[in-house]
């Protein structure tokens, strides 16, 4: 779930505040460049950090406003965060996992730390509904397999993002990466990548067809995040995700949920959520319990989430009551 989905990244790059477009409609490509527009010449007067977010289930086009009423609200000085539920037409599973094909497909084609953007005509059907074309974020992240050198890394980058040393007392390190466990963020400077593509798309009418993005010539900190994967006793993947929020953000996110509960951990306000369809997953859904930890200086986000069917609300919770003091 993303929800977190997949739940935000890029709120990496820097822009002034996003004027709220009453709804998502055909002045979306109009708002992409205003954005960016405003980004270049007003960056030294206000540091707001904007994203566009693509999590699977069809988390699509963040900080900009949506039609649908919002279903949680958290705001603190540095992050204004809203998830709204989206709605989908008819999803069906069999197009899903040929979508899933494709982008671990162009998945292999890509660098280490590469990403691309993806369109499929067949996507259209299984995000939530918007007049933007369908497209989805492929990333091909380096994977750490030592868990003492990603805790290194952890260490080293934030010294607030330590894992409990009770978590290996019932899970197994898998893997740690720099990136959402599950799709990819859109910085302002890949918004010319996503014209362009769709310049080709309306253009060519292609089926399929992907771009990669250009990396970056200065790799972007604004918003670190940072997911560690582990493996229960019964082999069930879980994410454990946390995202980093230092500039003011405003963030919106969509999915598609089929349950969700405001739950107490200690003293500390939760949600969880079962997005279900949930596209970048082979079981067709994604849970999480997710929560705002705000610090003197910094905000941290953080999501615990699992595709499998046989993990529970109970043992997510029990692992997130790990990291709530």
């Amino acid at each position: 779930m993303s929800i977190e989905q997949e739940l935000t990244q890029a709120y990496k790059q820097s822009a002034t505040r996003i004027k709220r477009p009453e709804e998502l409609d055909a002045r979306i490509e109009q708002l992409y460049r205003k954005q960016s527009l405003q980004k270049q010449t007003k960056l030294h007067a206000v540091k707001k950090s904007w994203t566009l977010r693509i999590i699977v289930a069809g988390l699509l086009l963040t900080s900009m406003g949506f039609s649908t009423p919002y279903i949680f609200h958290f705001k603190d000085e540095i992050i204004d965060y809203m998830l709204h539920n989206g709605q989908l037409g008819t999803y069906d599973a069999m197009l899903a996992q040929q979508m899933r094909e494709s982008l671990e497909e162009v998945k292999q084609t890509l660098p280490t730390d590469a990403k691309a953007i993806f369109y499929s005509q067949k996507l259209k059907s299984l995000l939530p509904k918007t007049d933007a074309i369908p497209f989805a974020i492929v990333t091909n992240p380096y994977v750490w397999k030592v868990e003492k050198d990603w805790e290194m890394q952890l260490t080293e980058a934030n010294p607030d993002l330590q894992l409990p040393d009770s978590l290996t007392e019932t899970l197994t390190f898998v893997g740690g990466q720099k990136e959402q466990p599950f799709g990819g963020s859109l910085t302002a400077a890949d918004m010319e990548s996503l014209h362009e593509l769709e310049k080709r798309v309306k253009k060519e009418k292609p089926e399929e067809t992907w771009l990669p993005l250009p990396r970056p010539v200065v790799e972007s900190v604004d918003h670190p995040v940072y997911t560690t994967t582990y493996e229960n006793e019964s082999t069930d993947i879980i994410h454990i995700t946390m995202e980093v929020f230092t500039d003011k953000s405003n963030v919106q996110l969509r999915s598609n949920l089929k349950a969700q509960e405001q739950i107490v951990i200690g003293q500390q306000y939760a949600t969880y959520a079962l997005a279900e369809p949930f596209l970048y997953s082979d079981t067709d859904q994604y849970q999480s319990v997710f929560w705002m930890d705000s610090l003197a200086d910094e905000t941290i986000l953080y999501t615990i989430g699992s595709p499998d069917l046989d993990i529970t609300k109970s043992e997510l919770t029990s692992i997130a009551e790990q990291f709530i003091h």
